[in-house]
């Protein structure tokens, strides 16, 4: 799977605020999605940076 740069944070946040209105705890589902889309932005920097360094 190839991930580019795009808006994750966003993504997570609106699918934290769909789980956090089914679910019962809405603040940690909130807080799950905007931490899972941080850390896919953070893979998708690291990636593009290691392929930089190659070529």
């Amino acid at each position: 799977m190839k991930l580019t740069k795009g808006p994750y944070i966003l993504i997570g946040l609106l699918l934290g605020l769909v789980f956090g209105f089914i679910g019962d705890n809405f603040y940690l589902y909130v807080s799950a999605g905007i931490l899972v889309g941080a850390l896919l932005e953070l893979y998708v920097a690291y990636e593009q940076r290691k392929k930089n360094k190659k070529s």
